[in-house]
């Protein structure tokens, strides 16, 4: 099996984050110190987050990993998808 990488990887999202309008509304907020929930947000994820970040050695263990972990690979790459699509270069 052959995976085409997009061109632009970024770092999945994080999990339960409400969908494309949630990570949307997850990544302003952790942007903008000033932003209301900017605190609770790098609080939820651990402390940081790097949107741009992108493992290839964790791609290449979701695809051999176990049909679940498949999903999941489809999924974020669905997501990087959407936003190399909505953020000019």
């Amino acid at each position: 099996m052959t995976i085409d990488v997009p061109r632009r990887q970024a770092a999945r999202p994080p999990e339960d984050c409400g969908g494309p309008p949630g990570y949307q509304d997850f990544l302003e907020a952790i942007r903008d110190p000033a932003h209301g929930e900017h605190d609770a947000m790098l609080e939820w994820v651990g402390g940081s987050f790097d949107p741009e970040a992108f493992d290839l050695a964790a791609v290449n263990r979701a695809l051999v990993a176990e049909p679940k972990s498949r999903m999941e690979l489809a999924v974020n790459v669905a997501f990087a998808l959407l936003r190399s699509a909505s953020v000019p270069e």
